[in-house]
């Protein structure tokens, strides 16, 4: 959920947005204005500037139409009202983490500014300079707070006029790489080929001081490009990492490049986009934090795109992209997100307890060894024999259900050293295009198991220790029993450590098999069914299988 401020005189009225109108931090309103000069203070001082408010009367719906002076220029004090000159600088009390933030600068009526806004120390918004044709500068990024205080100052600026601040929590960070003149898509920060700056936190440098105590910093701004084809702004925008120089450009820059962002120490989940709608001239390659991540994707008519995700661990403070072993590589966009949940004894996933008159099935590889008390479905299609098995979900309700075979759609992420029950999975849905590999069955799928007619409770488990791209939905008999925390299904939360969902029903079998569907979500991953018979005459047991 975010939180939106509008700076505005006192008596403004914006639809959900809190109106701050200039008066002193205090900690029981929980934000407020303090001197420019005294940040470095424990107790920084607070100052009233609610004389620098203004409401330009432009329009009554708009953020931008009210503003406020942070550094109010003495030279106007033979206008009314007289605002305070002091500079002043703006703090909003929020929990230690990661925050994407969005900031807005401008006057609908004035060009007397050189805007400037710092973030936590970083620069967002670094002089920009207002003109009749573009009054005004948005930006959003992600911040870090760690002292318990999101703080804004705008040192370096002139007359800077703050309209509005965003704040949300942040799942993740997300990267649009293009152009300047485009805007980038919701909830992405634009990356136009700056070279690399701390105060930034994040922008380019040569490919060949990777790695070095001092990476050069390199603009890369001529090597963006926007396509204007793609219904996907995320895709239709692009950076080379390696221009040709064969292609005799002098416009743009032929030193290959390589990307880095600030972050803190950790594991991250990576989503890397590389690509370009209009040509299939590359060969491209993406390596993140010397993990390969894209080895040589050569784009097609049918397949002009390509996105791989992994997890990734950062140990210096920065995470680092590059091409190195491409040709001609185009960036489209990044996202990352903070995989905070740690595999040790405070943070272990339990393993789930195994029910002793019932029947436990664990879903993985064929070379994954099934946990004590569980047998190992690797996705074989559905056969008598073994009276368990896979078949189409398409075919459900029908006579015979077609069965498929479905192995190639197993995974053991060899992440979770205290569950192995959890650690490995079935893909029931595996996304069209995801590339990964190209042995994957995308034909949806469903489970079936031969049990005598009765009720049985059922206990299924959802998720994945390495990945949050699903929305899991499991149906048993027809009934819901993954609901989780989304519309329809269990939506991962990686910040939360929120990566599985257990479900559990009670069901009753009329046609000899228990089935279990995942119709309604979208990659469900299941990683083990336990099968408990609830009538007394009934049983089930390993030795039915």
């Amino acid at each position: 959920m975010s939180i939106t401020i509008n700076f505005a005189p006192e008596g403004t009225a914006i639809n959900q947005s809190i109106v701050d109108f200039g008066q002193g931090y205090s900690l029981e309103r929980g934000f407020g204005w303090v001197k420019q000069s005294t940040l470095n203070n424990i107790n920084p001082t607070p100052i009233d500037i609610t004389l620098n408010t203004r409401d330009r009367d432009e329009s009554n719906d708009s953020l931008r139409d009210s503003l406020i002076h942070l550094q109010y220029p003495s030279e106007f004090s033979t206008y009314e009202p007289v605002g305070n000159p002091k500079p002043s600088a703006w703090e909003y009390n929020l929990a230690n983490g990661l925050y994407q933030v969005t900031v807005s600068v401008g006057d609908s009526d004035f060009t007397d500014s050189n805007h400037r806004i710092n973030l936590e120390g970083k620069s967002v918004i670094n002089g920009f300079v207002p003109t009749e044709d573009e009054k005004f500068a948005t930006t959003t990024t992600l911040v870090e707070v760690a002292d318990g205080k999101l703080t804004l100052d705008a040192r370096g600026g002139e007359n800077t006029k703050l309209n509005f601040v965003e704040i949300a929590p942040a799942e993740s960070v997300k990267i649009n790489f293009g152009i300047a003149s485009i805007e980038a898509p919701s909830g992405y920060i634009q990356d136009i080929g700056n070279a690399y700056s701390d105060e930034r936190g994040f922008g380019w440098i040569t490919q060949e001081s990777v790695g070095s105590d001092n990476p050069i910093p390199l603009s890369v701004v001529a090597n963006a490009r926007d396509r204007n084809t793609s219904a996907s702004t995320t895709l239709d925008t692009l950076i080379h990492l390696q221009y040709p120089e064969e292609y005799n450009n002098p416009n743009s820059e032929t030193t290959a490049a390589a990307w880095e962002y600030q972050l803190a120490n950790g594991q991250y989940l990576v989503t890397v986009n590389v690509g370009d709608a209009n040509f299939a001239d590359s060969n491209h390659v993406i390596n993140v934090e010397g993990k390969t991540f894209v080895s040589g994707f050569t784009a097609s008519p049918s397949q002009l795109f390509k996105s791989t995700t992994k997890l990734v661990t950062i140990a210096d403070g920065k995470l680092t992209v590059d091409a190195i072993g491409g040709d001609n590589t185009k960036i489209n966009s990044i996202e990352i997100t903070p995989f905070s949940r740690l595999n040790d004894d405070d943070n272990a996933v339990e393993e789930p307890s195994i029910p002793e008159n019932g029947v436990n099935i664990n879903f993985g590889t064929a070379v994954t060894v099934a946990p004590e008390g569980f047998i190992q479905d690797i996705g074989q299609g559905f056969d008598s024999t073994r009276g368990f098995g896979w078949v189409t979900e398409s075919s459900l309700g029908t006579v015979e259900a077609q069965p498929i075979d479905i192995v190639a759609n197993g995974r053991d992420r060899n992440t979770l050293t205290q569950n192995t029950a959890l650690d490995s999975l079935i893909h029931m849905q595996y996304p069209t295009g995801l590339g990964n590999s190209n042995d994957v069955i995308n034909t949806r799928a469903a489970w079936e198991y031969e049990v005598k007619d009765g009720r049985y409770e059922v206990i299924v488990s959802v998720g994945d220790a390495s990945f949050t791209d699903s929305n899991h939905v499991i149906n048993i008999e027809g009934e819901n029993a993954v609901v989780g925390n989304g519309l329809s299904g269990f939506i991962p939360d990686s910040l939360g450590g929120n990566l599985f969902f257990t479900g559990r029903a009670t069901v009753e079998v009329i046609d000899g098999r228990l089935t279990i569907d995942a119709i309604g979500g979208e990659n469900t991953k299941i990683n083990y069914i336990s099968i408990i018979p609830v009538d007394s005459e009934l049983t089930i047991s390993d030795s039915e299988v």
